[in-house]
This record gives structure tokens, C-alpha cells and sequence, in this order.
């Protein structure tokens, strides 16, 4: 009896030590479980590496860098944030009042929506670096196109912080900073897009201007123009092209300061997290990558899917693909530009 006794308290204290560890594991990945695997870490990675190989087009590419086309990589760059700042906005309609759910919920939420957030102002930090190359050699489209995603993902964050006021108040629901825990930034940000969209559109205004075609006159007025005197019409082009540059050259000059403003802000939550994070790792002796206080998790939304998983391992060699080519094509071009040089 005694024994029988013992082996069934041993079985007890047995199960109740392992206990904790089953039940850790299905905690974090229920808190994920609404997490799309549209923001795995295989797509994520292929997407910056997207933008990084455009970068390298727009200003090591001699030909492709003042090219004004809409590319697939283009495409690609824009229309990631963009879905983002969409399935933001339909996880705001889906969701009620936070006040009625539960904790589980909540967390639920909160992992949801810090994965459309973390895309939209990793965007808005990139978005400035990759309309510097569009600003100096004048490609109105691209930069139409740049502007349009970024003013959307403000709005899409804007709503947010507007229409689930019970998100941002829960504590604890986001693991990191974003934007909309701070209505000064928040409005902050607002006012130096919109000069910015301002600037641009006269910007636009100015080059497009500047573009079009003169009038094709009719017979008799295009006999009286070829006897006119050839140092007046010089004298003429003279006073109105310097007008027209200045007045490019101050609006990019103007635009500069707003656009390092706007970078600045919108990474400043991630850089203030990564700099917590770096410091609890120094503290703390921790080196790894991985971990609770890794720093890759604040550009890169936490989901249940795998590096290793199919889609997104596709995704990832996709991105790396296009950044290859990318190389391999701006080198080429950099080097027969050299060779014909030489010759």
C-alpha cells in the first residue's frame, strides 16, 4: 500500500515539473495564431532585399538610374507596404470595441496588427531613401508612386490610433514602440508628410512644365520665327530655363531637410527599441540573435512560419535572385562603360 502510494506521488511530482514547459510552447503560439504568413520572415527578407536591389539600380546603373518605368522590382517594393496598410485596415473593421475580449484576445490583436505596423513604418523610413534617387535625375513617376504608398501607410496608422483607441490604451499588447503610443509623433509625422506631398506635387508640377512641347505654330508664323534674330531667341532661352531650374533646385534643397526629418521619425521607435534591446543584451550577457531580446524582431514581424517552410523559402530566393542580377547588371554596365573608355 505504502509503495503503491509512493510511485503514484512520484508519477504526480513527475508531471507537475513538466507541466510548465508543455504549456509555455502552445501559449506563444496561440498568441500568433492570427498572424498572416504574408509577413514571414522569407518574404520580409526578400522584400528588403528588393529594395535594396533597387537602390543599387536608381544609382550605380548608368542607364537605369534616370530609366522613369514602372519595373516588376518596382512593383514588388510598393506593393508589399501597401498590402499591409490594406490588411491593416480590415483587421480595424473586423475587430470590435477591445473592451469585450478577453486577454487572449487582445494579445491576439495586438501580435496581428503589429505585423502590418512594423512593415508600414519600415516603409516610411525607406520610402525617404528611395526617392533620393528619383529627386536628382528627375523621375516624376516613381516618385508619384513612392509618395502615394507612403501617404497611405500614414493614413492606415492614423486610422489606427483614431479607430481602436482601446489597442494602443491595453498595456502590453504590443511588444514593441510604434507610432501611435505617441499622438505628438503621431501628428508630427502627419504634418511632415503632407508638406512633403505638398512639395512634391509642385515639384512635379515644375518638371512636367518644364517637358512640355512647344505649340507647333502654323505656316505663317513659323516663317516670320526663322527670321527672327538668333542672338534674341538665345537671349530668350537664356532668361527662362535658369528660372525654371532654380526653381526645381530649391524645392529638392527645401525637400531635403523634411525628408531626413520624416526618416528620422518614423525609424525612431525602432531605433529607440533597438538601443533598449542592444542594452539588455549588454546587461544581461546575452549575445545571441535569437531570443527574447533580439533586435531582428523589430523589423521583422514575429509569425509562426518558418524560414524553412516552402513559401517562404521561395520568397527568400527570389529576393536574393533580384538583388544577384542586380548586382551583375549594374557591374556590367559600370565595367563596358569603363571599356569603352579605354578604347
Amino acid at each position: 500500500m505504502n509503495s503503491a502510494t509512493n510511485h503514484s506521488s512520484i508519477r504526480l511530482i513527475r508531471f507537475s515539473d513538466f507541466t510548465p514547459n508543455t504549456l509555455q510552447e502552445p501559449s506563444q503560439s496561440n498568441r500568433l495564431a492570427l498572424v498572416n504568413s504574408f509577413y514571414g520572415t522569407g518574404a520580409t527578407a526578400a522584400w528588403y532585399l528588393a529594395c535594396f536591389a533597387s537602390v543599387i539600380s536608381w544609382t550605380c546603373h548608368p542607364r537605369k538610374r534616370s530609366v522613369d518605368a514602372i519595373t516588376s522590382d518596382f512593383i514588388a517594393i510598393v506593393t508589399f507596404p501597401t498590402i499591409a496598410s490594406a490588411h491593416l485596415l480590415t483587421q480595424i473593421q473586423s475587430w470590435s470595441s477591445g473592451a469585450s475580449l478577453d486577454d487572449m484576445t487582445l494579445q491576439q490583436m495586438g501580435a496581428s496588427l503589429s505585423a502590418s505596423l512594423i512593415i508600414n513604418e519600415a516603409y516610411l523610413s525607406l520610402c525617404n531613401v528611395l526617392l533620393l534617387p528619383g529627386v536628382f535625375v528627375r523621375t516624376p513617376k516613381r516618385l508619384c508612386l513612392l509618395a502615394v504608398t507612403g501617404v497611405f501607410c500614414v493614413i492606415s496608422e492614423a486610422y489606427l490610433y483614431f479607430a481602436l483607441p482601446s489597442v494602443r490604451q491595453t498595456p502590453g499588447i504590443f511588444e514593441r514602440t510604434f507610432l501611435i503610443d505617441s499622438f505628438a509623433l503621431l501628428l508630427f509625422i502627419l504634418i511632415l508628410v503632407s508638406i512633403l506631398f505638398g512639395l512634391l506635387l509642385v515639384y512635379l508640377f515644375v518638371l512636367v512644365s518644364r517637358t512640355q512641347p512647344d505649340p507647333v505654330p502654323e505656316p505663317e508664323a513659323r516663317a516670320g520665327a526663322e527670321m527672327e534674330d538668333a542672338a534674341v531667341r538665345n537671349e530668350d532661352i537664356f532668361l527662362r530655363l535658369p528660372s525654371n531650374y532654380c526653381r526645381s533646385l530649391s524645392l529638392t534643397v527645401l525637400s531635403f531637410p523634411l525628408m531626413a526629418l520624416t526618416a528620422i521619425a518614423c525609424g525612431g521607435t525602432s531605433m529607440y527599441d533597438l538601443l533598449v534591446a542592444l542594452f539588455t543584451m549588454y546587461k544581461e550577457r546575452k549575445r545571441t540573435w535569437a531570443g527574447s531580446h533580439s533586435f531582428i524582431y523589430l523589423f521583422f514581424p514575429k509569425t509562426e512560419a518558418s524560414i524553412m517552410d516552402l513559401d517562404q523559402a521561395v520568397a527568400l530566393s527570389a529576393g536574393m535572385t533580384v538583388l544577384g542580377f542586380s548586382l551583375y547588371s549594374a557591374a556590367d554596365a559600370q565595367y563596358n562603360r569603363w571599356w569603352r573608355k579605354q578604347k
